[in-house]
């Protein structure tokens, strides 16, 4: 029996008014993946053309073995979160999750999707127009509308952006369980380096139009296991080390410098609990070293 991906992607290049978004790109995925990039590698292009709404100028993709461009059947199995949040603005949050539901043939129980809505604190915002919400709420409606259909698999480009680390890590958890219950995928974008080590994903660096490195999520996890160090984007206070000094997952902690501190977990799974008590601290996570050592390491 032929072991077919969920992602296949073989040689691909796409150009966009004239320029070489993306060059040579060939890329396997068979499980939950992000996508990790700076401004303008080429990420929310790949998205797009895994989600059959770019055709490719070169080389092939392949999502459950059909090419999801020409395929309105795969289509009918993807959802789809853009980077930007692709409502009406004219329409209610309402009418616009019932109208984007209408188009594919099966989608989560109305409890279910109700559950979603509770979770990211939708309910107030469901009969106001889409035009009249912040940039965040938006994006709560936006990844709603994805995940309503159930997908088989998962695009979601920049899902947290806008918002607050709550509610990121909310959504996260709900992607997370979604996929787990229905045996889905996710391919998950980001600039956002915590974001990463929060993810249980393997990783794909993409830069400047092409994949510079693969990383599986288990060197991830090993290389956590010993010291790393965590920058931060604004001078660490006393506070904030004796606060982390009273978490029983943290072996050892050691200020750098003004804004790096140098840690030791008793277990890489206790990494997701140290972002979020430094987030709800009010900082900003700059760098991991463990992330940034495996990714800057020369091409595969």
């Amino acid at each position: 029996m032929i072991n077919l991906s969920i992602v296949d992607i073989k040689e691909l290049t796409k150009i966009i008014n004239n320029k070489i978004i993306l060059e040579d790109i060939t890329l396997r995925i068979d499980g939950n993946t992000v996508i990790l990039g700076r401004n303008g590698a080429g990420k929310s292009t790949l998205l797009k053309c895994i989600a059959g709404i770019y055709k490719a100028e070169s080389g092939s993709v392949r999502v459950f073995d059909k090419d999801p461009y020409t395929s309105k059947e795969v289509r009918e199995h993807i959802g789809y979160m853009p980077d930007y949040y692709s409502l009406y603005d004219d329409l209610s949050v309402t009418d616009n999750l019932n109208f984007f539901r209408s188009l594919y043939k099966e989608s989560l129980e109305d409890k279910q999707i109700r559950s979603i809505i509770e979770k990211l604190e939708l309910n107030k915002y469901l009969n106001l127009k889409v035009g009249q919400l912040s940039r965040g709420t938006k994006q709560k409606a936006s990844f709603i509308r994805a995940i309503q259909i159930k997908p088989k698999l998962m695009l979601l480009d920049e899902p947290t952006a806008f918002l607050d680390p709550i509610s990121a890590n909310t959504l996260r958890d709900i992607i997370d369980s979604y996929c787990r219950a229905n045996r889905s995928t996710y391919i998950y974008v980001t600039q956002r380096v915590e974001e990463v080590s929060l993810m249980d994903a393997d990783i794909v660096v993409i830069e400047n139009g092409r994949v510079k490195r693969r990383v599986k999520r288990e060197d991830l996890s090993r290389s956590l296991e010993d010291s790393f160090d965590i920058r931060l984007a604004k001078p660490i206070s006393d506070n904030l080390i004796v606060t982390l000094k009273k978490a029983d997952y943290i072996e050892h902690i050691k200020k750098i410098s003004d804004r790096v501190i140098r840690v030791k977990l008793s277990s890489y799974k206790s990494i997701k609990r140290l972002i979020g008590l430094i987030v709800d601290n009010n900082y900003v996570i700059s760098s991991i070293s463990s992330i940034y050592d495996l990714l800057d390491d020369s091409d595969e």
